[in-house]
């Protein structure tokens, strides 16, 4: 999978997890994504998955990877939110929720490259 490809596979990772956990048409009404439990008990653990999965089969640095991950969930975040809702918490947002996130995504890519040698896919 070239880098391209990589990238545009990783942004729509992240945008449809905010996109999927706050928009959907769920009991309650739409709020942020991270404020329900599927956010944080299925969307996340998928999109580590993807991660991973995306890892094992492109060429893109892991360091930079995870990176389209957060603009694509940074971009939903701005696009999809709640009406009345502002945006002046998505500086703090970023750092608080995106730097941890961003660590657990890195595990993920290299997991994923880790079972890539393992598995003596083409580097």
């Amino acid at each position: 999978m070239n880098r391209i490809a990589t990238s545009i596979v990783l942004f729509i990772v992240g945008f449809d997890l905010w996109a999927l956990t706050s928009a959907l048409p769920l009991p309650e009404a739409v709020r942020e994504g991270w404020d329900r439990p599927v956010y944080w008990q299925i969307g996340l653990p998928l999109v580590f998955a993807a991660q991973a999965a995306v890892a094992m089969f492109s060429q893109q640095k892991i360091t930079i990877a995870p990176l389209f991950v957060l603009l694509g969930h940074a971009v939903a975040m701005v696009f999809i939110a709640p009406s009345g809702t502002q945006i002046n918490l998505l500086p703090l947002a970023l750092i608080l929720i995106g730097l941890p996130v961003y660590l657990m995504l890195l595990l993920a890519a290299f997991i994923g490259r880790m079972v890539r040698r393992r598995m003596g896919l083409a580097s």
